[in-house]
């Protein structure tokens, strides 16, 4: 452990997954009036430069090992909690996660997702829950899985040859499953989702945001992409809304 010991008092609180150290989100830690508290998986100088509280821990199992770790050894046991990449830049920080904040309570959301404008997944990036989700999860499910095993794999190609294809995004797609099933079996209040035009995402390990160039193919592709994941979702908050009724918001 490491950094500055006195956490400010807030609302909620915001676990961060540590790696890449940008600037500016950095910077917008170190201003911020609330409890941020990083868990990183290897150490760099701006976090004693800039005052932040740290844990540095293994790198096992991508974020979902950093928010397991912070759930099982951080967090206060009473406060709801924002977990988020450190690669993600917000506008004006404080009040966009406040604001945020605000909708999911009034909505009583026990988990809920922060999305760009437009885009519909966001895996381990940038979410939300609630005191009463984390507890469920440390009660019924030892907390939140994370593949042990993963020690940094971010795509196939970084992946040991002869795991599954899709391996390396194990963590994401376990936590989907938990958070869906904690809905269905313990009546937690999920899926209310947050879009914010104040929130944008940057490439992994580039300082930079993800807007990306195509050709007249890869332009057609995406298109062909973009109506098959708006006919999944509008078919999921169908299915949602038959299940969940008024437990099922989106903003």
């Amino acid at each position: 452990m490491g950094g500055c010991l006195n956490m400010k008092k807030s609302k909620c609180k915001i676990c961060v997954a540590g790696w890449h150290y940008f600037k500016g989100i950095c910077k917008n830690f170190s201003k911020s009036d609330l409890d941020i508290y990083i868990i990183a998986h290897r150490h760099n100088k701006v976090l004693d430069e800039l005052n932040l509280n740290y844990s540095i821990v293994n790198n096992n199992g991508l974020e979902f090992g950093c928010y397991n770790y912070y759930i099982n050894n951080i967090w206060d046991g009473k406060s709801d909690v924002f977990f988020m990449h450190d690669d993600i830049h917000v506008v004006d920080f404080d009040n966009f996660i406040m604001s945020n904040y605000k909708k999911f309570k009034n909505r009583k959301a026990d988990h809920g997702v922060m999305l760009l404008p437009r885009k519909i997944v966001s895996g381990g990036r940038f979410f939300y829950m609630s005191c009463n989700c984390i507890n469920i999860i440390q009660k019924k499910y030892k907390g939140i899985w994370y593949d042990e095993e993963n020690i940094g794999y971010v795509n196939r190609k970084s992946q040991p040859e002869g795991w599954h294809p899709r391996r390396y995004n194990a963590g994401a797609k376990k936590f989907g499953e938990m958070i869906k099933e904690i809905g269905e079996k313990y009546g937690s209040r999920v899926f209310a989702v947050n879009k914010d035009i104040r929130l944008k995402l940057y490439r992994r390990g580039k300082e930079e945001e993800v807007k990306v160039k195509l050709n007249s193919k890869e332009k057609k592709r995406a298109k062909k992409m973009g109506k098959m994941q708006k006919k999944r979702r509008r078919a999921l908050e169908k299915e949602w809304k038959i299940k969940y009724g008024k437990r099922y918001n989106q903003d």
